[in-house]
């Protein structure tokens, strides 16, 4: 069987492909608040395949897949009205990959749901704006049993937390939760759901701040102001930190080697970090940037990008939408584009472009008077791949 690759642009498909060039299957999920989809990707041909899912649900949060790769699971946030923020939830769909169907078992979560990783048979999901029946906001992680998809245990955290990522070990053995709003990083028991110890951080940069481990499990990457905090996992404390170009990503991705961290870079926020959206190579080895930057076409406001390599480290896959407004008046136009760049981690060169959708959206006036803008790109577009572990090669 040919793999796929899906891609999550609010809807999930999986497809087989006869035997022939060798492809992954990923999904991809578009996370404009209007528009959600998931989709199947197939990376031999670079297309989407079949049709998209979970298109009336809501808008389409983070993904993750079993260690099995025979479940991906994936949150939809509910709509709500603005009005009443104790009732905004979260709802955790289980895809079975192998007979492409939505399980009719949904999990509602309080608050909305930003961070997942699957630990063994535990699925962790973060979740900020939780309002509990005492009054307050909070934030929580949610741990789920994925053979009952119920909640096993609710791990709280105070109102001043700000969950930026969170991942799970590759043994499973441990959870790293990320905190901002304490710059924290919390250490979870991956298998007992319980909080072993804290490491204080410097600030955050003008990043989302995600943070990789390599494939041993043995080191963590965290872009900070400082640059990039290596931390030992054993020693629990920063080893090192690798000074950055142009104050830091807006995100970061990892080869399957553990040899290289590709870190990608908007175009918005303030100087020092204007400049040209690019995927830039880092070597964990020398610790220095090699190569010359990758630009990517997307060059407007409002840009957000995920990135993944595929399992054998030969590609890089880029998912980025963006929006160009003209002005903000009543009528007003707005281009919102939705993108997914394959790149050769070889050559460091873009070798196909795919346009999943573009939209022009308009700047109504409500009876207020007031100009409206168009629905907000919730979260970004993402892309996730299965395991293969029949792929040749490690990568670079």
């Amino acid at each position: 069987m040919r793999r796929i690759v899906s891609v999550v642009v609010g809807l999930t498909v999986a497809l087989a492909l006869p035997a022939s060039t060798l492809a992954y299957r990923a999904y991809v999920g578009i996370g404009a608040r209007d528009a959600p989809a998931l989709w199947a990707f197939d990376t031999a041909s670079n297309r989407l395949v079949g049709s998209p899912l979970f298109t009336r649900n809501g808008p389409i949060g983070p993904l993750a897949i079993a260690p099995s790769g025979q479940s991906l699971y994936v949150v939809v946030h509910q709509r709500r009205a603005p009005a009443r923020p104790e009732l905004t939830a979260s709802t955790l769909e289980v895809l079975n990959t192998a007979t492409k169907r939505v399980s009719s078992r949904r999990l509602n979560l309080p608050g909305v749901a930003q961070w997942m990783a699957v630990s063994g048979r535990l699925v962790y999901v973060a979740a900020d704006f939780v309002f509990p029946p005492n009054g307050g906001e909070t934030t929580r992680v949610y741990v789920i049993d994925a053979r009952t998809d119920r909640v096993r245990r609710t791990i709280p955290f105070g109102p001043s937390t700000l969950p930026v990522d969170l991942v799970a070990a590759p043994d499973g053995r441990r959870v790293y939760f990320l905190d901002a709003g304490q710059r924290r990083l919390w250490v979870i028991d991956g298998r007992r759901a319980r909080i072993l110890t804290t490491l204080g951080l410097s600030p955050p940069n003008q990043g989302q701040q995600k943070m990789v481990i390599t494939p041993n499990g043995r080191y963590l990457s965290v872009p900070t102001f400082s640059g990039l905090a290596v931390i030992s996992t054993a020693r629990k404390h920063v080893v090192r930190t690798i000074p950055l170009p142009g104050g830091g990503p807006g995100t970061l991705a990892m080869a399957p080697s553990g040899l290289t961290i590709y870190l990608a870079y908007t175009n918005t926020g303030l100087p020092p970090y204007t400049g040209p959206p690019a995927i830039v190579r880092l070597s964990t080895t020398t610790n220095r940037i090699v190569g010359a930057p990758v630009p990517l076409p997307i060059a407007m406001v409002d840009p957000h990008e995920s990135i993944a390599v595929t399992p054998d480290g030969r590609s890089l896959y880029v998912t980025a939408s963006a929006r160009a407004y003209g002005s903000l008046n009543p009528g007003s136009r707005i281009l919102e584009i939705h993108r997914i760049y394959a790149i050769s981690t070889a050559s460091n060169v873009v070798r196909k472009t795919v346009r999943v959708s573009d939209r022009i959206l308009r700047i109504g006036t409500p009876v207020s008077g007031f100009p409206t803008t168009p629905p907000q790109l919730l979260d970004p577009d993402s892309i996730v791949f299965l395991p293969q572990r029949s792929a040749a090669g490690r990568g670079r």
